[in-house]
């Protein structure tokens, strides 16, 4: 299995994600925090503390068509590894998957992707 591409989401543009007719999102993986110096360009000495969130991501945008996250997360600053003066950014990957059952997915509340998963693939 490849892996997918993550991609860096700064402060204050945020995370927008739409995909195409008869698709929705499936997270993949996310991190919050600050991974690497120079990311958004912001240079710091303190990096390499971040929080897996791949579960917050996925309850927010998994089984959805477009998502919207602002950053910084607020739901998320409290609990963070990183300090509270360290800006910190998303590192996400997801993909757009064809949905068979869109219908399906509309009738859920939050569809998690192990749902997504059997209802697209028969996993």
């Amino acid at each position: 299995m490849i892996l997918p591409e993550t991609k860096d989401y700064c402060a204050y543009s945020g995370f927008n994600v739409t995909c195409g007719p008869h698709e929705v999102i499936l997270m993949r993986e996310a991190r919050y925090g600050r991974m690497r110096s120079g990311t958004c360009g912001m240079t710091s000495h303190r990096v390499g503390c971040s929080d897996d969130i791949t579960a917050d991501m996925d309850k927010w945008c998994s089984g959805k068509q477009s998502c919207h996250v602002v950053i910084p997360i607020a739901e998320l600053a409290r609990g963070q590894s990183c300090p509270i003066d360290l800006m910190s950014y998303l590192e996400a990957a997801y993909d757009c998957v064809k949905c068979k059952y869109c219908w399906i997915t509309c009738h859920l509340a939050h569809p998690s992707r192990k749902t997504i998963k059997n209802l697209f693939f028969g996993e």
